[in-house]
């Protein structure tokens, strides 16, 4: 991907569904999106959610986006994986 081509909302529901990682801004705020299972994953610093790729598409269609590179990640992705893998018994 060429640096700084940007997606529109369909596009980065394709990459994510290829399990690419995509971001976007939101109010300058850096939000990373991960499809997990039938679900979309939406994280930043401050928080984190699911969204079904329905609301992913209603919610963030204004928005563009851009192929986000893994191999200078951020962020640990795996680590909510674990987190969120936890059961109560």
């Amino acid at each position: 991907m060429m640096e700084n081509e940007f997606l529109d909302i369909n596009q980065a529901l394709i990459k994510l569904k290829n399990k690419k990682i995509v971001f976007c801004y939101v109010n300058n705020i850096k939000v990373f999106f991960v499809k997990k299972k039938t679900n979309i994953y939406v994280i930043n610093n401050g928080s984190s959610f699911y969204l079904k790729d329905n609301d992913f598409l209603e919610i963030y269609k204004n928005n563009k986006f851009m192929e986000y590179d893994d191999e200078i990640s951020e962020y640990d992705f795996s680590r909510d994986d674990e987190y969120y893998g936890w059961k109560h018994k």
